[in-house]
């Protein structure tokens, strides 16, 4: 099954409706029990081309928005004895409190598990 962006038509939008249809497949897979005890009705109702072009914005949104950080960023503030208060440092004076963080991967790992794909592009637009 292919799905075509409605807004976005380059390539590089339609790599991340792939991932976000491979994401929710495997989803519904480990989970079929789950919709096995849903009612009819339910599953005749849910849209899953929208729910997967949703989660597709968010990805694309997530991604443009590490670029953004990963750029933004000065320097980690990094405490070795007392690793719950490091802090990243970004342009323009703006620092986020990230405990236990010790390089930019940690970083964006901890931004992607505490920040929503919304919070994380204000933060930005807000810097700048």
């Amino acid at each position: 099954m292919e799905i075509k962006a409605i807004h976005h038509s380059d390539k590089i939008f339609g790599n991340y409706i792939e991932r976000s249809k491979n994401y929710w497949v495997e989803y519904y897979i480990e989970n079929k029990n789950r919709v096995n005890e849903l009612e009819k009705q339910r599953i005749f109702d849910f849209d899953f081309v929208k729910q997967v072009y949703k989660y597709a914005e968010e990805l694309h949104l997530i991604d443009r928005s590490f670029k953004l950080i990963i750029k933004s960023l000065e320097f980690i503030e990094v405490h070795n004895y007392a690793p719950e208060l490091n802090k990243a440092y970004f342009k323009g004076g703006h620092k986020v409190n990230c405990p236990n963080v010790f390089n930019n991967v940690q970083l964006l790992d901890f931004m992607r598990k505490n920040y929503s794909a919304t919070e994380l592009f204000n933060m930005i637009l807000a810097w700048k």
